[in-house]
């Protein structure tokens, strides 16, 4: 491919809106809608969904880190004699602790204004109702993280589509994304079953969704810094498609 683009009009299609990166983007999507708003009759489309991310955890502060944070302020040895101002202060906040997705939100903003004003970047996402998984690749992290704080509802969206819909993702793509476009016909039923009542002819033209998925993230789903436990998964994922395919 680069071969035939390069040298001439490589700078051309990097420029342009012919390319992935263009077209994963809110107006991307939405112009590819425009262009093409309706599956082919042709063709036979499968779909899977992607989730690396969990419900951000509900923690408290312990001893420990109320203790830490009492040693920063001059005389704590005296007002924080043995540590027992930091265990009241800890069993306190057992009781009327503000929640904690609140608590990083607060800090977070409190970085932006310092940042910004140092001349730093400062557009550190905001907490959101998902957080990545331990597992998933680093390089990921961060836009898993980003993705799971909010996301822009692009103008016209419908009203089922909220910024909480699109929180969980695969630390590339949002998980709500992926059986298919809104519009559909997005099908969760038995393809083999429904080729066999059918016929070819009543499968093509919408979206098969073949389930979901909430062990590996985005890199392991194309296939790139597997692991042999994630490989395994995705083996599984792909010998099913290719039985599904042996059957069309």
């Amino acid at each position: 491919m680069r071969a035939r683009i390069a040298p001439t009009i490589i700078k051309h299609w990097w420029t342009s809106r012919c390319n992935g990166l263009y077209d994963n983007s809110i107006r991307g999507v939405q112009d590819l809608d425009t262009f093409a708003p309706l599956p082919s009759p042709d063709i036979y489309y499968f779909t899977m969904s992607f989730c690396a991310t969990v419900p951000f955890p509900e923690r408290t502060l312990t001893t420990e880190d109320v203790n830490e944070f009492f040693a920063l302020f001059p005389l704590h040895e005296v007002f924080n004699a043995f540590g027992i101002s930091g265990l009241i202060a800890t069993n306190m906040l057992q009781l009327f602790h503000p929640p904690a997705r609140a608590t990083l939100a607060w800090i977070t903003r409190v970085a932006r204004r310092h940042l910004q004003a140092m001349g730093y970047f400062s557009q550190l996402p905001l907490p959101g109702s998902q957080v990545p998984r331990p597992d998933v690749l680093p390089l990921m992290q961060f836009s898993a993280y980003a993705m799971g704080g909010g996301m822009a509802i692009p103008a016209g969206a419908p009203p089922t589509i909220t910024s909480a819909g699109f929180a969980p993702n695969d630390g590339v793509v949002n998980t709500a994304s992926m059986d298919g476009p809104v519009a559909g016909p997005v099908i969760n039923g038995d393809f083999a079953a429904a080729l066999t009542a059918n016929g070819a002819a009543g499968v093509r033209g919408m979206y098969w969704h073949l389930g979901s998925n909430s062990t590996i993230d985005h890199a392991d789903q194309i296939g790139v810094f597997t692991d042999p436990v994630t490989f395994d998964e995705v083996q599984v994922m792909y010998m099913l498609f290719a039985e599904l395919v042996s059957l069309l």
